[in-house]
């Protein structure tokens, strides 16, 4: 509610004038809130429309419908975002972060684990450290680190879907050794019908088509080791350091994956793979 002028009106903008501390609390707002300072640690945001920090975002919980942008946020491994738009930041370090767009960090993502329907763009640095599903690529200066800490990255999949696979096929071994165990016909057919459905349901993610789908990693510096490469169906354990600049999709012809020249993420890797999959059928 603003008074001015003698006139009473309701904004959709909330602005905090410093940080988000004390005098301020958690914020939930059913509209834009700007933040023109910090948000300080153990304090939330929840801003429906829209959420902007012109300072840094210690260990928060933030969560916005609309776009997210801040400078900075260090979640101390207890650090939350959730958004349905897109984030843009400087440097993300220790977060967990589900998002539905794209995800734009000018100098570094570290041991983070995130989660987006869009892609993943590291600009001027390094994805290194954590976890990191992106159903449209993703794309950095490095991928990894000199001192080979673990990096996961997962594209091309719906990381909805990435998880229920996971589930179906934990389901799927358990009814394996549940069958070596079984003592009755009743129970070796229950379990014969329930792997059957199992089997259906993995097979129809498996095949899933989504047109936001890009199976792409592109790196413009360097790839290093003990960075696990997830793409499309290809899973591969990167031993030694790669130099870019590089694209690295799916070898459906081969198996494993392909280490090409760099071609932007608007460059579906389906389009590729087409074009070397016609180039093989003409030998």
């Amino acid at each position: 509610m603003c008074v001015a002028s003698g006139e009473i009106s309701v904004e959709e903008e909330y602005v905090v004038s410093g940080d988000v501390n004390f005098r301020v609390g958690s914020i939930v707002f059913n509209g834009v809130v700007e933040v023109r300072g910090d948000v300080l640690d153990d304090f939330s945001v929840h801003a429906t429309k829209g959420l902007r920090v012109s300072g840094n975002i210690g260990n928060c919980r933030i969560e916005s419908g609309g776009d997210i942008s801040f400078c900075g946020m260090d979640g101390q491994g207890k650090g939350t975002i959730a958004c349905g738009g897109n984030i843009t930041a400087q440097f993300i370090h220790d977060c967990t972060i589900e998002c539905a767009g794209d995800i734009f960090v000018e100098v570094e993502l570290h041991n983070c684990t995130v989660r987006t329907l869009g892609r993943i763009i590291v600009n001027k640095g390094a994805i290194a450290g954590g976890t990191y599903a992106a159903l449209g690529g993703v794309e950095a200066k490095k991928i990894g680190s000199l001192a080979s800490v673990r990096t996961k990255l997962t594209v091309g999949v719906d990381y909805h879907d990435a998880e229920e696979l996971e589930r179906l096929m934990e389901e799927l071994a358990l009814n394996h050794k549940q069958s070596g165990e079984a003592g009755t016909l009743q129970e070796i057919e229950e379990l014969r019908q329930k792997r059957a459905t199992l089997t259906d349901r993995i097979m129809a993610l498996r095949s899933k088509v989504d047109e936001r789908s890009n199976p792409k990693v592109n790196v413009k510096g360097t790839l290093y080791d003990n960075t696990l490469l997830v793409v499309g169906m290809q899973n591969e354990e990167v031993r030694d350091p790669h130099d870019g600049p590089l694209s690295a999709s799916e070898n459906t012809i081969d198996g494993g994956l392909r280490y090409l020249s760099l071609t932007s993420l608007d460059v579906k890797a389906a389009d590729i793979e087409k074009a070397f999959i016609l180039e093989y059928q003409k030998r």
